[in-house]
């Protein structure tokens, strides 16, 4: 039905609860991306700072330098256990991390790849604790309304 699914994933979501959709679409290329959110890098060595009072650094990383990030190899792990977990289901898989403004990039990769489809959760990490009371968090509701391309929001 759909040849390229894209599924951006902040890692709050359920792979199994992925898979059971994906598996009505009948998906035959799965795009998993990652982006590395650029103001929570920016928030958290600011925190750090001021925690450690180690001196701020003005060494912001940019989208040539980000995969130095600890958090890169992190995400990198997290990507890998979701793709097995899709491999093992028989869909070809393709992971992606990138840096900056998380419904930003997503877009921007959505036509690069030239996918059919994106299936994005209607809240993410920052608002999971609040999904019974928000409808849509601000990356969802962003992406929805720039996006040229069908979107599947997910609960």
């Amino acid at each position: 039905m759909f040849d390229t699914v894209l599924i951006p994933v902040d890692f709050s979501q359920d792979i199994e609860k992925l898979n059971n959709i994906l598996t009505k679409l009948d998906a035959k290329k799965i795009l998993i991306l990652n982006v590395i959110d650029k103001l929570e890098v920016s928030l958290y060595n600011e925190l750090f700072s001021a925690m450690t009072s180690a001196p701020e650094t003005s060494n912001t990383p940019t989208e040539e330098n980000f995969k130095e990030l600890p958090l890169y190899k992190k995400h990198t792990e997290k990507l890998d256990q979701y793709k097995l977990s899709l491999l093992k289901k028989g869909y070809s898989v393709e992971t992606y991390i990138r840096y900056g403004v998380p419904y930003k990039k997503i877009v921007e990769f959505s036509e690069e790849m030239k996918v059919d489809l994106i299936i994005i959760p209607a809240v993410g990490k920052r608002l999971s604790l609040l999904k019974e009371v928000m409808m849509m968090g601000g990356t969802a509701t962003r992406v929805l309304r720039l996006s040229k391309i069908p979107l599947l929001i997910i609960r």
